[in-house]
């Protein structure tokens, strides 16, 4: 039986694609997209997103609950999460 490789939740990049990958609750983050979206974040500060009732695909906080939340298709990650996976890769 063959495995599926992992892939990173928000690019579709696998493991081997990429450095590290940080897992979360049935969602993965690569450390590309981490340094990607921490210097989209960081030049326009909080996300406004018009569809409401999203929340975090690590921390479950809704989108009212955080200063930021980017969506990539069905995942999402807020600020906060997004600063901790950033500590992570470095």
């Amino acid at each position: 039986m063959l495995l599926e490789p992992v892939r990173c939740s928000f690019c579709a990049r696998t493991e081997d694609e990429v450095n590290q990958m940080i897992p979360g609750p049935d969602v993965r983050i690569c450390d590309e997209c981490v340094r990607a979206y921490s210097r989209l974040v960081s030049g326009r500060g909080a996300s406004s997103l018009p569809k409401l009732g999203l929340q975090c695909s690590f921390c479950s906080k809704s989108q009212r609950q955080v200063s930021s939340l980017l969506a990539e298709s069905d995942v999402c990650i807020c600020g906060d999460c997004l600063a901790l996976c950033l500590q992570l890769v470095g």
